[in-house]
């Protein structure tokens, strides 16, 4: 837990007495200037710093399929599995007179990969069960909890297609090609069940689910694009030509990723709905994609601002630092990505900060260079001021990923927590208001 001293206290002066702090410019417009709150000359607040388990939910529709097994030795063992169905091309089709079968090929588009690439990954792949659709109206798989005993129920552990490996290569314009094994494929040439997507998804084939195996050091996760290339296709031939069907793996297709975790012991994290607990408070704090680590930080005493003075706050910033690399191993997890902060109110609901509105749809924070580093400044001049005028003791701040990113992708973020020796800097502004 650390202290934090404000800069640039002004104690009297005319109307408006404008005061700056030793980090750069002072914003331009006053915060409400017809507005007030009490600032006590010497007040000081404290800020502290949690990991947070996120939501664990499974979610439709992920822009990346996620798949592949990784030990980040900071956070943890990583295994990101997806199920996905596949959609009939066309319907009522007609493979010729005295069709043959001659193979089924699975293609997986690759997008990017991260972690360690060089590793070799090994991959199971199961049907999906064919009495149960991923939406499922009675019992879709959309929201529901990521435990084994929801994920059995939508494929069926004793239906095995087959294993294959790869090494990921997110840089070939080529996409990751798999030959079904003929036993299986032979059964796709049966026209009678073409008439309906779902007369095919019931009878003959639904989807798969692909599992990574567990490696013991290393690995990369692979993100597959659900459009373009990917595909399932089956190639044929008839008595005039030879030929081929395509079945669509794409943005109409139902599909989710599977994220299973085992996080490494050191690092202290609260459930997602936990009151804080200042033991649970450490040098680092963690923001981790797949349903794993959100990070808060907690600014207590506000009211402490209270008993001489009116202001009003012309700028209030939060510098949050990153973890730089130390290894050559920790240089593939360093790049860092845009975050998205919001504001947690009493009942642990998420709220969108003013500062934010004209970025996008939510409050976006992009990685940047500190004065001590590099990281993310925060903007919190209107939340801030709303907070203190409005009587709030403490204010908490969100730090995590937008609902897009975190069932899409696979990063992770290692931010220097309050007991840091460089720890997240909160530095306002203010202007001290003389009334008669």
């Amino acid at each position: 837990m650390k202290t934090f001293l404000l800069a640039g206290f002004c104690f009297y002066g005319c109307l408006l007495f404008s005061c700056k702090d030793d980090s750069g410019e002072v914003g331009l417009g006053l915060e409400n200037p017809n507005d007030k709150v009490f600032v006590f000359n010497d007040s000081s607040m404290v800020v502290n710093t949690y990991t947070y388990q996120q939501p664990d939910s499974i979610y439709f529709n992920p822009s990346n399929l996620l798949l592949g097994y990784s030990i980040d030795e900071k956070i943890g063992k990583f295994q990101n599995n997806f199920m996905t169905e596949v959609n009939l091309s066309s319907f009522n089709v007609d493979f010729g007179k005295n069709p043959v079968f001659d193979s089924l090929v699975l293609y997986l588009d690759y997008s990017f990969a991260y972690g360690d690439t060089m590793q070799t990954q090994n991959i199971t792949v199961y049907e999906l069960n064919k009495n149960m659709a991923l939406n499922d109206t009675a019992n879709s798989i959309n929201g529901r909890e990521m435990t084994d005993a929801v994920i059995s129920e939508y494929y069926d552990e004793n239906a095995l297609i087959t294993t294959f490996s790869f090494t990921p290569r997110p840089g070939d314009s080529l996409p990751l090609t798999v030959k079904l094994p003929d036993e299986f494929g032979q059964k796709f040439l049966n026209e009678e069940f073409y008439h309906t997507q779902d007369t095919f998804a019931s009878n003959l084939f639904r989807g798969f689910y692909f599992i990574a195996e567990p490696l013991t050091q290393g690995g990369a996760i692979s993100y597959f694009m659900s459009s373009g290339l990917t595909r399932l296709q089956m190639y044929y031939h008839n008595e005039e030509d030879t030929l081929s069907y395509m079945y669509n793996i794409n943005n109409y297709t139902y599909r989710c990723n599977i994220f299973k975790r085992e996080y490494n012991s050191d690092i202290k994290y609260l459930d997602m709905n936990a009151e804080p607990d200042t033991s649970k408070i450490q040098d680092l704090f963690y923001i981790k994609y797949n349903n794993a680590f959100e990070s808060r930080i907690e600014i207590k005493d506000l009211q402490n601002w209270k008993d001489s003075g009116n202001i009003t706050i012309n700028k209030a910033l939060i510098d949050v630092y990153a973890l730089e690399p130390q290894t050559v191993e920790d240089s593939i997890y360093y790049p860092m990505a845009a975050l998205t902060v919001y504001k947690l109110n009493e009942n642990n609901e998420k709220l969108l900060l003013q500062e934010y509105f004209g970025n996008n749809k939510y409050s976006k924070i992009n990685y940047s260079d500190l004065p001590q580093g590099k990281g993310y400044r925060i903007n919190i001049k209107k939340t801030l001021f709303d907070a203190i005028h409005n009587g709030e003791e403490t204010l908490t701040l969100l730090l995590t990923t937008d609902n897009v990113s975190n069932k899409s992708f696979a990063n992770r973020f290692i931010l220097k927590g309050a007991k840091n020796d460089i720890f997240p800097r909160l530095r306002i502004t203010y202007v001290k208001i003389k009334t008669e």
